[in-house]
């Protein structure tokens, strides 16, 4: 099993250091009585949702082991995508679409390390979609079928599915990628879209009204927010966002945040003339080639 691991994690690019530490922490989880046969079982449950819950396993192993419940959970999440790699083959979907949507563990690793210092994952919940087969990577955006949760919208109304769309963090957002991404959703849902059109919805900070002035004029950001019809705008006046621009998860004082990007220095100046972050629902129809008129 580890052998496959090590491959599965240089497929996937991860960071020598990460590598290393991941090794002694799987070394101290092994050698626990039936430390191995417990991963797996974890993983087994991850997949399936059948038996204990995973995360009963990682707590366990975590409070024995010392290792940090979060690279517990990552390394769960390594075990569970050895065996979703042949579940993959039996339903048909290619290893590129594989390796594609396990970028997501080195993505949500990375997001532990800067905001925690720990090689690990604090989103194991959310990213079960994922090793369950309801969400897939398709370019740079990932999609899951999804209840509309809105009244309605055009001529889709509540409850009818969309198609709820995710930005993993760690790169750009050119228009030519987020277009890309959206002709491999319509051809890789095609057979159950309504009437040949792709709905897409998403829910992010990105794309809170409240935020547009601190994109920069022609910025990627602001086409991307162009993109959708944003609807039910949210104030968070707790700023439980600060981690997905500054790195960190609260902040006392604003004068302290980092200014290392253009990003940072224009969202700095946002907060400290006292506005707050907020998020906000978007939808937008695709038709295979382009986006149809708001």
């Amino acid at each position: 099993m580890m052998v496959m691991i090590a491959n599965l994690i240089h497929e996937l690019d991860f960071p020598e250091e990460a590598i290393a530490s991941l090794k002694r922490d799987h070394k101290a989880m092994a050698a626990l009585p039936g430390g191995e046969e417990r991963l797996k079982e974890a993983a087994r449950n991850m997949l399936t949702a059948e038996g204990i819950s995973f995360h009963e396993t990682a707590k366990a192993l975590s409070a024995q082991s010392g290792v940090h419940l979060y690279t517990v959970e990552l390394m769960v999440q390594l075990y569970a995508a050895i065996p979703l790699r042949k579940i993959y083959q039996e339903k048909g979907y290619s290893d590129v679409l594989y390796l594609d949507t396990m970028k997501d563990i080195p993505c949500k690793m990375m997001e532990c390390h800067g905001v925690h210092g720990i090689w690990g994952t604090i989103a194991s919940d959310w990213q079960q979609g994922f090793f369950r087969c309801k969400r897939f990577s398709l370019g740079r955006l990932q999609y899951e079928e999804f209840p509309l949760p809105i009244e309605n919208y055009k001529s889709y109304k509540k409850g009818d599915i969309v198609y709820n769309c995710h930005i993993p963090s760690g790169g750009s957002m050119p228009m030519k990628a987020v277009m890309e991404s959206f002709k491999k959703a319509y051809a890789f849902y095609r057979s159950q879209l309504k009437d040949g059109i792709l709905p897409v919805h998403l829910h992010s900070w990105l794309i809170y009204p409240g935020h547009y002035e601190v994109y920069s004029e022609g910025s990627n950001l602001r086409k991307f927010y162009d993109l959708f019809d944003v609807l039910e705008p949210v104030e968070k006046p707790e700023n439980p966002y600060l981690w997905r621009v500054f790195g960190v998860e609260t902040c006392e004082d604003y004068t302290a945040l980092p200014e290392k990007t253009s990003l940072q220095r224009r969202f700095k100046e946002y907060l400290l003339s006292g506005k707050c972050m907020g998020s906000a629902r978007g939808m937008l129809l695709f038709d295979g080639e382009k986006i149809l008129p708001h």
